[in-house]
């Protein structure tokens, strides 16, 4: 101890946010809709923080795309099938008709 030091601040009086806690509160403002349009799918995003990874299977699992997206609209382009998409705590699924 520095004598004639005071600290600012204890580290009991710190409220630690790992980053678990960082991805559900980024994911419960997080709204996600897939709508299948012509070749592929509209993704509508809002309520990202910062660009996130999404990920898109085929029916089969297989990983068919990968990309960083952001707020906003994103079209995806992908042939007819089903897929699942992951982004975040948010997975849904998809239909592309032929």
């Amino acid at each position: 101890e520095v004598l004639g030091a005071h600290p600012l601040f204890f580290l009991d009086d710190l409220e630690w946010v790992g980053v678990a806690e960082e991805k559900r509160a980024v994911a419960s403002r997080l709204r996600l809709r897939a709508t299948p349009v012509g070749r592929g799918v509209r993704l509508s995003v809002q309520g990202l923080a910062r660009p996130a990874p999404l990920s898109v299977y085929d029916a089969t699992g297989r990983l068919v795309l990968r990309r960083r997206i952001g707020n906003g609209r994103h079209t995806l382009r992908l042939g007819p099938g089903v897929y699942v998409y992951r982004l975040l705590d948010h997975t849904g699924k998809v239909v592309v008709l032929p």
